[in-house]
Order: structure tokens, then C-alpha cells, then sequence
């Protein structure tokens, strides 16, 4: 297993972008909070990662990402119930222990 620096996977994200263009799907967020638990999917708001970015919509984004090439989920990952980490945190029962 490869594990990388997140700014070199950032600069291959941007990358992967460019070469698939609108596929690489963001969603604002009202925090920081918020985009690190992937609580973003109350707005509607998106935006590209790439070529196609609009920089007229600042903001912060949560990007949903598969951990395999080639990362990007398009609009799959716009909807919050195939959202990963929080499919599997919310699978644990309260009597289990979840240790992030």
C-alpha cells in the first residue's frame, strides 16, 4: 500500500481532472467542520474541480472520492447515501465502538 502525501494527491486529483473533465464533482459547505464529516449535502450548490472550475462560486467544497484510481465518483458522489464514511459510521451499532 502506497500512502502519500494529501498535497501530492491533490496535485494528481487536479491532474485526473483535467483528463476527465466534470467529473470530479463538488459540494458546498456551510464549515469545515462540516466537510470533514461530509455533512455538505443539505445545499445544492456544486462545482468542478478542474478546467471547468467556476470561480465565480468561492467557497468550501467537499469532494467525494473512491480511495481507488481513477478517485473521482461524478454525480454519484452527490448523493449523500452513497457517501462512504458516513454509510459505514452509521452502520455501527450504539453498543459498538467506532475508533477513528
Amino acid at each position: 500500500v502506497l500512502v502519500i502525501c494529501s498535497h501530492i494527491r491533490a496535485a494528481i486529483y487536479w491532474w485526473l481532472a483535467v483528463q476527465n473533465p466534470k467529473k470530479f464533482i463538488a459540494i458546498k459547505c456551510d464549515s469545515i467542520q462540516d466537510a470533514r464529516f461530509a455533512k455538505c449535502y443539505n445545499g445544492s450548490e456544486t462545482n468542478y474541480v478542474g478546467l471547468e472550475t467556476k470561480f465565480d462560486r468561492p467557497g468550501l467544497y467537499y469532494l467525494a472520492t473512491y480511495n481507488e484510481f481513477p478517485y473521482y465518483r461524478a454525480k454519484e458522489g452527490l448523493i449523500e447515501e452513497n457517501e462512504i464514511y458516513k454509510y459505514h459510521a452509521g452502520r455501527v451499532n450504539a453498543e459498538d465502538m467506532l475508533i477513528l
